[in-house]
């Protein structure tokens, strides 16, 4: 574990637009046209952000490879995890630093939960929202009207539950939730899919 010392370096660290370069270069070693065609973005865009990490100390050069013309460069994070100290952070509270970490990916995986539902239903004028509430599950809230799913339409799904459980009992689904996420990360299919899983007591 690489500790961060200064706040330069942890800003650019826990910046969201750097997330999924970090996370590809934590797991393998990568060049930049590699990484700029794996994430779809421009080769002089994917230069600039990889360049930011290797000033800071992120992320270094592994390998130069020969080759007529100029040598490619090969980069990999420089450490296996990064601790930043909450204290190099501009934020005050906790659940402020919290909140800008998980809104990023919150956001996204709405945009891409609407953009499914937008693409099986071609009248988002006639869509609204249903308010239920029953004694089990208190107040729920769902788009209406349903959309029409094919066998070809991407699989979505969200759901917020309210359950009643020992400690015992959320232990065990815990540990579940992380079992079956675990075993479907070790497969491997064309279309990509985001997971949000979590757990909280009230």
């Amino acid at each position: 574990m690489h500790k961060i010392s200064n706040a330069s370096t942890a800003a650019l660290l826990l910046n969201p637009a750097k997330s999924q370069y970090l996370e590809r270069l934590m797991q393998r070693e990568w060049s930049i046209a590699a990484l700029s065609a794996d994430l779809a973005h421009d080769l002089s865009s994917v230069h600039y952000h990889v360049g930011q990490l290797v000033r800071h100390g992120l992320v270094c050069v592994t390998r130069t490879q020969k080759r007529a013309g100029r040598a490619v460069k090969h980069y990999r994070a420089s450490a296996a995890s990064f601790f930043v100290p909450f204290a190099l952070t501009d934020f005050e509270t906790l659940l402020a630093f919290w909140q800008a970490i998980l809104e990023p990916s919150h956001t996204a995986f709405v945009r891409k939960l609407v953009a499914v539902a937008e693409r099986r239903n071609s009248y988002p004028q006639s869509w609204g929202v249903l308010l239920e509430c029953d004694a089990l599950s208190g107040l729920k809230l769902r788009s209406e009207p349903r959309p029409t799913i094919t066998p070809t339409d991407p699989v979505s799904w969200l759901s917020e539950d309210d359950l009643h459980l020992t400690h015992s009992q959320a232990r065990a689904l815990q540990l579940e939730l992380k079992a079956v996420i675990a075993k479907y990360q070790q497969l491997s299919g064309p279309n990509g899919y985001t997971v949000r899983a979590g757990l909280v007591a009230d």
